[in-house]
């Protein structure tokens, strides 16, 4: 196996280079500017560009888990953040829902961090999601509705998945959480039985 490199841009001078010897994270990069000290997940989501349906979404419909996302300290989210394109896709079916069906989409877009006995686990990165296989995250809306709704990543191929929906090629570091791009809105999450 090669070992490939995977980009971090630290600042917007130097990048550090880090090595892996994962091969199915090639293609693929994850930004992390001075380690995103200071940096919350609505910080880091305006700077990109194309979330802004994602945030305004969220602002009008889960204004306290937009708060959050506010404070870099409370942004240990892992965000599977939709893009303005995908909320496109879905046409006029958002003016067609509730303010808790729209919250509750929402909430399967958001995971909180996982835990350990030992502590907390490293950020998600693309390394992390491939080394893992496939792994099933707790979603914002299984804690709130006291559910067990969770999803599902997985890699197969190279090509990184969330309930089947296509991750980007670049992710984003928060001050202690990740963000990871999609292009469909994950509309529906089973509830495992």
């Amino acid at each position: 196996m090669t070992a490939l490199t995977l980009l971090i841009t630290v600042g917007f001078i130097s990048p550090i280079m880090i090595t892996s010897a994962s091969g199915s994270t090639e293609g693929v990069q994850f930004i992390c500017e001075n380690s995103g000290e200071g940096l919350s997940a609505v910080d880091v989501l305006s700077a990109t560009g194309d979330h802004d349906v994602f945030l305004d979404y969220l602002r009008e419909y889960d204004p306290e888990g937009y708060e959050i996302l506010t404070d870099p300290a409370l942004s240990d989210k892992t965000i599977w953040a939709p893009t303005d394109e995908a909320f496109e896709k879905l046409g006029d079916d958002p003016d067609n829902a509730s303010q808790e069906e729209i919250k509750a989409v929402l909430g399967f877009h958001i995971t909180p961090p996982r835990r350990t006995p030992e502590g907390p686990y490293p950020i998600v990165t693309f390394e992390y999601l491939a080394d893992g296989g496939q792994i099933v995250h707790e979603t914002r809306t299984g804690i709130l509705t006291e559910s067990d709704q969770r999803v599902r990543t997985k890699v197969e191929d190279g090509i990184f998945t969330v309930q089947d929906v296509r991750i980007g090629s670049t992710a984003w570091c928060t001050q202690a959480g990740s963000i990871f791009s999609i292009d469909e809105v994950i509309t529906e999450v089973a509830t495992p039985s």
